[in-house]
């Protein structure tokens, strides 16, 4: 839309628009307590609009001195005309009532400009009413966190204001800190899951992790890859519940380490295949050649259904450990007779009989078969981890609280990935099966973090995951470096990690072009306006000419330039904002 005034039309239209106001308020200031006055000693009259401007004209142009009432302008309203004090008192109330109904209409009309609404009908008067494009505080008040009676009472009135009806939790609840917004605490909606991207180095543990994990005090999982997290934490986290330590390539702990193994519950059968389904499910390097080759397709495929579990069953069912499952799989078509018989013996039909199709296959597909299931229990054959392989820990535990500190090193991680997956789907299966009992209003909500989740979980059915566990009361925090890992990860699916993701933190400095073309694309547009004039004889501007036009909220150099702590947040169907993020050392810091 173009506009093109003139500079005398822009110094005339104001004049004209304060002279007709001038005159309305004269009006109101003599028709108002006429009126009121009149109506209240059963005679309502209405004052003739000349009568009343003229005479309040004359009266303040003798010095408004004395009674209204003596003017000659008012002689046929003597009698309904209240006395100086009232006409005082009710030119007040009519003032304050509307400056009331101005601050009511504003407030509407800015609450209309803290959203961007769609299929609108045309008579609709948001058509005329152009949306913010950045969030202000007033616009994301149910996102506010109400710590004590004054800002519950602030919040309150700014809702009522603002006809506001979403309200936020008031003490922070199932939700997640996201930064302040000019100095004022914010936290997501209930029943979310949160996704922090940023650059390595730029604070998404320290701004991010760590704060959402302090701020948790239910049972939770949190994979790392540095120590750092679990000093910075474990004094707060012993409070919440026991903290086990699953660090099984940790060659000098800090702490008392906990015990896992994938043979816990593998006695029974369907366990023993679901735990096989959960060690394939985060192996990157099984998961990467299937999506590459049919034929690793097949083969990972075998390994998970027919390989592994009865393996683990065996193993399971006669106190073996992982490493001897290990040595089953290397010793090729011998090492197989030994779990077999002890399958047979304890009637384990289903298992022993798989066990004898493998050793009925012919010598390559029977090789290609084990091979696979070897790399996923590859991480067994290291002396440190064989250490680790005990039931200490129970999955079913962190339904009474607690911490599970799951550390790997970077340099370990995809070696470990599989054995963190079978962690991972015991745990999730536990709240799985307890959302399907008996309704309980109390039922813990487990929080599940993962640092580096392109490396420490890449669980292949995390799209599923995001969809259905959080009826099983189950939140995730997933950090990212870049959507391009995310891409990486899951070819084909990213967009259903984003989709069921709907509260996003993006860190600066982003300068990779897969985040950086996603986050321009989400923002969308916004309506800047410019102003041009042509320069006349000497100098001289001519007449000034407005243009507006839609532009992108974001660039590239304006992603790269955020600032140390900020982060672009997005948060279901509201505005974005840029907010800021204190670090876990700061207190009482807010931009």
């Amino acid at each position: 839309m173009n506009k093109s005034e003139s500079n005398t039309n822009e110094g005339v239209l104001p004049l004209i628009a304060s002279a007709v106001f001038l005159v309305f308020l004269l009006y109101l200031a003599v028709a108002w307590p006429t009126l009121a006055w009149s109506t209240f000693r059963a005679d309502p009259t209405i004052v003739n609009p000349g009568d009343a401007v003229g005479g309040a004209i004359r009266w303040l142009t003798q010095g408004a001195d004395g009674d209204p009432r003596a003017l000659r302008a008012f002689a046929t309203y003597r009698e309904t005309m209240p006395p100086p004090k009232a006409w005082i008192a009710l030119n007040a109330l009519g003032l304050a009532g509307l400056l009331a109904l101005g601050a009511i209409a504003w407030a509407r009309v800015d609450r209309w400009r803290g959203s961007r609404p769609v299929a609108l009908a045309s008579w609709s008067p948001r058509n005329r009413v152009t949306s913010r494009s950045w969030a202000k505080p007033r616009d994301l008040v149910h996102l506010r966190l109400r710590k004590n009676k004054r800002h519950r009472l602030s919040t309150g009135l700014t809702r009522l204001v603002s006809f506001n009806r979403r309200a936020s939790d008031p003490a922070g609840g199932d939700s997640w800190p996201l930064g302040e917004l000019r100095g004022r605490a914010l936290r997501s909606s209930g029943e979310s899951h949160l996704m922090a991207v940023a650059p390595t180095r730029s604070g998404k543990t320290t701004r991010v992790l760590v704060p959402a994990l302090l701020d948790h005090d239910g049972p939770a999982v949190v994979l790392l890859n540095k120590d750092e997290v679990v000093r910075e934490t474990l004094g707060t986290r012993v409070h919440c519940g026991p903290v086990w330590i699953y660090a099984p390539l940790s060659p000098a702990p800090a702490w008392e380490q906990a015990g896992w193994t994938p043979l816990l519950g593998c006695e029974n059968w369907d366990q023993a295949l679901r735990m096989g389904r959960w060690l394939f499910d985060a192996d990157p390097g099984a998961s990467a050649s299937s999506n590459d080759s049919g034929g690793a397709r097949f083969y990972n495929r075998e390994a998970v259904a027919v390989a592994l579990p009865p393996l683990l069953h065996a193993a399971a069912l006669d106190g073996r450990k992982m490493a001897d499952i290990l040595g089953w799989l290397r010793s090729g078509i011998d090492g197989l007779d030994e779990p077999r018989a002890i399958l047979s013996e304890r009637s384990a039909d289903a298992a022993a009989n798989a066990l004898a199709g493998i050793q009925a296959q012919d010598e390559r597909p029977r090789s290609l078969l084990l091979m696979s299931a070897a790399q996923l229990i590859d991480a067994y054959r290291l002396p440190l981890v064989q250490r680790s392989d005990h039931p200490e820990f129970r999955p079913e535990e962190l339904l009474g609280g607690g911490t599970l500190y799951i550390v790997a090193p970077d340099s370990d991680q995809e070696l470990l990935a599989p054995i963190f997956g079978g962690l991972l789907g015991a745990v999730l299966r536990v709240f799985e099966q307890q959302a399907a009992g008996p309704r309980n209003p109390d039922r813990p909500l487990l929080r599940i973090f993962a640092d580096e989740a392109a490396h420490l979980a890449p669980l292949s059915k995390l799209p599923a995951y995001l969809a259905v566990s959080a009826g099983w009361g189950v939140r995730w925090c997933l950090i990212y470096q870049s959507l391009a890992q995310l891409e990486h990860r899951y070819p084909g699916e990213a967009d259903a990690v984003l989709g069921n993701v709907l509260c996003k933190l993006f860190l600066g400095p982003i300068q990779d072009a897969t985040t950086r073309d996603y986050l321009i694309d989400l923002l969308d547009e916004e309506t800047v306006t410019a102003s041009s004039w042509r320069a006349e004889a000497l100098g001289a501007a001519g007449p000034r000419t407005r243009h507006e036009r839609q532009a992108a909220k974001v660039s590239a150099q304006r992603l790269m330039q955020l600032g140390e702590g900020q982060a672009v947040m997005v948060h279901g169907r509201d505005l974005p904002a840029v907010t800021y993020l204190p670090a876990c050392w700061e207190k009482g810091r807010g931009r």
